[in-house]
């Protein structure tokens, strides 16, 4: 059952007063926005993009020689400003689960196991996103996690996909980095900013 008092850190952390007024800031840009932001926010962009998308749009956007203004999420806009190569200026907003990854941590657990292929989502910060094996948006880690028969896949950072990467393929060795901590850190963060 859904929680429809369920709260997003890209939606908050990216108010559209704020965010519009960076945006006036910049006439001379395009506005793109990720999906995952208000209605607000989403009104006040040229473009809406998904993660599975966005580096195609800015590829385009970039070949007409625009200029651009991404947000909310910076890690997002800046996997995708060193993919394109794009002129982009990025609000500083991000995801609370993904930003309590740490490359370090992945390193160490990447030692662990040698053999494990990391799938990792854009919206983690650089320092993952550079071990990850694939990198992309939630439906092409998936169709990364049930097509690679020769090794085992540690799902990293999206451990919330592995049941349904389970259902697809049930024979499939996932291994979800960290799920309780990372809901304890999810709890103690949204505690912290007097979240529900």
């Amino acid at each position: 059952m859904p929680d429809l008092e369920a709260e997003c850190s890209l939606d908050l952390g990216c108010p559209e007063e704020a965010f519009s007024a960076f945006c006036d800031q910049h006439p001379d840009r395009t506005v793109a926005v990720y999906a995952n932001t208000s209605a607000a926010v989403k009104a006040r962009a040229d473009w809406v993009v998904t993660s599975s998308v966005a580096l195609e749009i800015v590829s385009y956007l970039k070949s007409r020689g625009e200029k651009l203004i991404w947000g909310p999420d910076r890690h997002l806009g800046d996997y995708i400003r060193r993919e394109t190569g794009a002129d982009m200026l990025l609000w500083q907003g991000s995801c609370i689960v993904h930003n309590e990854f740490k490359g370090q941590e992945l390193a160490a657990l990447k030692a662990e196991h040698p053999d494990a292929v990391v799938l990792v989502h854009p919206e983690s910060p650089q320092s993952v996103i550079e071990l990850g094996d694939v990198v992309g948006s939630t439906s092409k880690l998936l169709k990364a996690a049930v097509s690679r028969p020769e090794k085992n896949s540690s799902w990293q950072p999206i451990w919330a996909s592995c049941t349904k990467c389970k259902s697809r393929r049930p024979t499939k060795n996932l291994s979800p980095r960290r799920r309780r901590a990372t809901a304890e850190a999810v709890k103690a963060a949204r505690s912290a900013r007097g979240w529900r």
